[in-house]
């Protein structure tokens, strides 16, 4: 039998790759990001679309690392919650 945590360890679970939660919003926005991706592309000389692709590049690894973070924070607050509740006791106790 897999545990989770297992799955976890031999990379047979991706949190950061879970994408079939976009909502109707987010597929909006993506569709603007790409329509101003395709003006700027017209407006752009091909060194300056280069260096912007570049800048995007470093955002959306910036962002990576801020989900990460916040991914671990998570997990590391759930935890918590469940070793709180095996050690305390039952809530009939309060």
């Amino acid at each position: 039998m897999s545990t989770i945590l297992s799955a976890l360890y031999h990379g047979r679970i991706h949190p950061c790759e879970h994408t079939d939660t976009k909502s109707a919003k987010q597929a909006a926005i993506d569709d603007q990001i790409e329509a101003e991706h395709r003006y700027f592309d017209t407006k752009l000389s091909p060194e300056d679309g280069k260096r912007l692709r570049k800048m995007e590049s470093l955002f959306a690894d910036s962002f990576s690392f801020d989900q990460a973070d916040t991914f671990c924070y998570g997990f590391k607050l759930g935890a918590a919650l469940m070793a709180e509740v095996f050690t305390e006791g039952s809530i009939a106790d309060d």
